[in-house]
């Protein structure tokens, strides 16, 4: 038997009813045993069309005898029974499945992607889980679930993007416009900001000016990728204004370089979550910074 943990989450109808008779439906499964779910919890929609209506989210587990492609045709026939339908990315939803967790596998093709790359920046998915499954572990980070939790409570507000190159770190900075409406901080990669020193005092600054979460368009930690002698400086750093809250990975998706990136970024193991974007696509990166910003808040 496996260990499955599920997010439920709606935002029109009736949406405390659509979790209930999920469930339900999940339980009458005869390969699906110990059910647990946690508490609801309200939150704003992160990312997806504005101004849309505040969700309902859960989190369950249980063990199974299903495969993982069946965990989600299972999850995708409870979803279509309950109403929902898919036309936009992040829309109002009646009901909305996602597979976090499937025991420690790890997987990556154009069905599923396990663990689900972004159930560690998004508090209304760990603080639900955390009820339940605190114990978990995520099968890439090592952290365990509450590790993560107190991850997005404990690290100072802001994002580092990595991995772009100088032309992508020039059209992010013009993302500005995207975030105005969040009170986003847009900290540019320059000159200016080549040395540690520079970057933690433009970071700090930062921190000081504003309560909303600041974008680095730079990470300290890059400097390892050339220099891995320079870690001692790097954790002074961060030991001095923090440890960024996520660091997103700007990678190419035709030839990813993102696991050597981590591995020289992070020696000795996780310090920072991540997600990985691909580098060739700006609308996604907007809207994944603008998704990041408020799921990790």
């Amino acid at each position: 038997m496996a260990t499955c943990l599920i997010s439920l989450g709606a935002n029109i109808g009736h949406r405390e009813q659509a979790i209930e008779q999920a469930i339900s439906l999940i339980n009458e499964c005869s390969e699906v045993s110990s059910c647990q779910c946690s508490s609801f919890f309200e939150t704003i929609a992160a990312g997806g069309p504005p101004d849309q209506p505040k969700f309902i989210n859960a989190v369950a587990r249980f063990e199974t005898s299903l495969k993982t492609a069946e965990v989600l045709k299972k999850l995708f026939q409870v979803e279509k029974q309950l109403g929902r339908t898919r036309q936009q990315m992040w829309e109002s939803r009646v009901l909305d499945l996602d597979l976090l967790l499937y025991d420690h596998k790890i997987q990556n093709d154009v069905e599923l992607i396990l663990p689900h790359p972004r159930m560690i920046l998004r508090r209304f998915v760990l603080e639900p889980a955390c009820e339940i499954a605190a114990d978990l572990t995520h099968p890439q980070t090592k952290w365990t679930l509450q590790q993560h939790l107190d991850h997005l409570n404990r690290s100072a507000k802001y994002i580092c993007i990595a991995g772009a190159t100088t032309a992508q770190r020039i059209a992010l900075e013009q993302l500005q416009t995207d975030v105005d409406n969040q009170q986003v901080s847009i900290l540019p990669n320059s000159f200016d900001l080549r040395t540690l020193a520079d970057q933690q005092a433009a970071i700090k600054a930062a921190l000081a000016a504003t309560t909303n979460m600041v974008i680095a368009n730079f990470c300290p930690r890059e400097l390892l990728v050339s220099s891995p002698e320079q870690l001692a400086c790097v954790e002074q750093l961060e030991q001095a204004v923090g440890v960024p809250r996520l660091i997103v990975l700007l990678d190419n998706p035709k030839k990813p370089i993102f696991h050597a990136l981590l591995n020289a970024m992070m020696p000795t193991g996780t310090v920072v979550p991540w997600l990985v974007v691909p580098s060739d696509d700006k609308e996604q990166i907007s809207r994944e910074l603008q998704a990041a910003v408020i799921a990790t808040a």
